[in-house]
Formats: structure tokens, sequence, C-alpha cells
């Protein structure tokens, strides 16, 4: 029995450290945003399609992307499917008509 405490006990600090982890990153993440922001400010350039400002705008709603640190269940419940048996043939049509096809779209190049 002790073992399974210990693997717990063990499991619960792995977490805690996680959690940390995380959080220490949101931290320094935001902070060196911000002083991105204010260094792009104080250039006193006006942001323009193609240029840096325009591509961190564009960047803001990604940067608040959570979806890559979700668990399992977390991530089949967001997304409406299992990991094991994928998506029904007409879930994978709703999705196609509802989002389109998965590919990249071509921007384009600051020169």
């Amino acid at each position: 029995m002790a073992e399974k405490g210990t693997n717990l006990q063990m499991k619960s600090t792995v977490a805690k450290y996680y959690e940390h982890l995380i959080s220490d990153f949101k931290t320094n993440e935001k902070k060196i945003m911000k002083e991105l922001d204010q260094l792009y400010a104080s250039s006193g350039k006006k942001s323009k399609s193609g240029d840096l400002g325009g591509a961190m705008e564009g960047t803001e709603e990604i940067r608040q992307w959570q979806d890559h640190m979700w668990d399992r269940p977390r991530l089949e419940k967001e997304f409406g499917t299992s990991l094991d048996k994928g998506l029904t043939s007409e879930q994978a049509k709703d999705k196609l008509i509802k989002e389109g096809l998965n590919e990249l779209t071509d921007k384009k190049k600051v020169s």
C-alpha cells in the first residue's frame, strides 16, 4: 500500500510543479509582450498592413490560446471528438462546411 501512496504523492508533486511552471511562463510572457508593446509604441511608427506592428496585433488573439495545454478529456470535449475514434463522416462534413479546409493560407511577404 505504501507504494500507491508514494505514487500519488509523486503525481501531486508533478502536478504542482507543472502548474507553477505554466504560471511562470504566463507571467514572463505577459511581461515580455508588454515590453515589446512599449518598445514598438515608443518607436513612433504607425501600424500598417504587413509590418511588425500589424503582425503583433494579428497575433494577440493567438497568443491567448490555451488549447495546447489542455489535457486529453478537455481537448475531446472542446473539439467534439474522440482521440481514439476520431470524427464520424457526418462530423467531418459539418466541420468542413463550418470551418473550411484544414490548410495554411498564404500571407503577403514583408519586404
